[in-house]
């Protein structure tokens, strides 16, 4: 289980700056040409300013130009289809994508690669702080949003919660939403008592003012929670956040996590892939004041061996330079590349 707090956090961004500055100046940027695009999720939204961010100093730093595609929560299949060459996905719905499994069942999308993997989003149920729920399992008998028809990946982030709560969708009261914002609606309307939240989006912002405080629900300390969260679905990971550290955390507090993957299609050029992750490698904290979760986004993150798509073959050539394509790395390449 990883602990991370605001101090920890500082450290972490201090040490990936300096590493930035002293292992990394040799590396010259190449002008790059043409134009691109990233999809992502609608405004308001984690992805969205992630993405925004991302085109801003990828049109500062090349010669080329990159522009945002919003779209809904099947972003796996823009770069699928072709239609768009760079995406922000989230690592189980990616996994599902590549192995044609959960909303992807029966339809492998084996063109997708992982540039590289970027911020880490953190989620639970919100809540507000007069209702006197403080963990997942005192959900049981609540309003809770259900259904989400134009965004089933939202079931997930409650599926995984559920499981490391120890409840199900029996214990609760589903109130059926179509996507996030209805989502969130309902809850400032106080017509479910939770809602999915992803820890450090601005509606948790006007949540907390509206409801005169938020805080998210957290998981129960066991030894196996990773284990229970991964096996509920690939790519979910437990983390816990120290008091303070974001809205809503309003003690130590166990939550959900997964990571952003930035994936391109296989047919974007491997100067490209190769260009575009030295660029992020070495000024990713240029991007720190576009939204709190840019801050999760680390060197150490970007060479983990956490994707779940395969690596492109520009990012591999990148990694394998810097001596950070680890023999974990080579390990997940493998696997993923096995899977039938």
């Amino acid at each position: 289980m990883t602990v991370c707090t605001s101090r920890a956090v500082a450290s972490s961004a201090a040490v990936a700056l300096l590493l930035a500055l002293t292992a990394v100046p040799a590396l010259a940027q190449k002008k790059l040409s043409g134009t691109f695009a990233i999809t992502t999720l609608p405004p308001g939204t984690t992805f969205n300013a992630t993405a925004a961010g991302i085109a801003k100093l990828f049109n500062s730093n090349t010669g080329a130009r990159m522009r945002l595609r919003e779209a809904g929560a099947t972003l796996e299949v823009y770069i699928g289809r072709g239609e768009t060459q760079f995406a922000l996905n989230a690592s189980p719905s990616a996994f599902d994508a590549w192995t044609g499994t959960g909303i992807y069942k029966g339809r492998k999308m084996r063109n997708i690669r992982t540039i590289m993997v970027g911020p880490v989003l953190h989620g639970s149920m919100m809540v507000t702080k007069s209702s006197g729920m403080k963990y997942v399992a005192d959900l049981k008998g609540k309003r809770v949003p259900a259904r989400f028809a134009a965004m089933p990946t939202f079931l997930d982030d409650i599926d995984v919660l559920f499981a490391g709560g120890g409840i199900s969708w029996k214990d609760v009261k589903p109130v059926a939403v179509a996507g996030i914002r209805e989502n969130y609606q309902a809850f400032m309307d106080s017509l479910s008592d939770a809602a999915n939240a992803s820890i450090g989006s601005g509606v948790v912002n006007q949540a907390d003012a509206k409801h005169r405080g938020v805080r998210f629900l957290s998981l129960p300390a066991k030894p196996d929670l990773a284990d229970i969260l991964s096996r509920a679905k690939r790519g979910y990971y437990p983390v816990t956040l120290a008091k303070g550290s974001y809205t809503g955390i309003v003690e130590d507090t166990t939550v959900w996590a997964k990571d952003i993957l930035v994936n391109a299609n296989e047919k974007v050029p491997d100067e490209v892939a190769y260009e575009f992750i030295k660029l992020f490698y070495s000024k990713v904290r240029e991007l720190d004041g576009v939204h709190p979760a840019i801050k999760t986004w680390t060197q150490e993150g970007m060479t983990s061996d956490r994707n779940t798509l395969p690596m492109h073959n520009g990012s591999i050539r990148f990694l394998k330079e810097i001596g950070k394509w680890s023999d974990k790395n080579e390990k997940r390449q493998a696997e993923l590349n096995s899977i039938p």
